[in-house]
């Protein structure tokens, strides 16, 4: 699965993107999978929805 995020995000940067760009975007596309993920189970929030961690992830890239 990694191995083909990889893959996706590295034609979607083509050759412009630096050598270590996929690996923060696959990282970041896993951390916010999962999340959203644990929030489809009962009483529990996700904190992607809060605007703290969206901002923390948005403004630095």
């Amino acid at each position: 699965m990694l191995l083909t995020l990889h893959k996706e995000f590295k034609t979607l940067l083509g050759p412009i993107g630096a050598n270590g760009s996929t690996f923060l975007f696959v990282s970041l596309f896993s951390i916010i999978l999962f999340n959203n993920f644990i929030g489809l189970f009962p009483y529990i929030f996700t904190s992607t929805s809060h605007l703290t961690l969206t901002l923390t992830l948005a403004l630095p890239l």
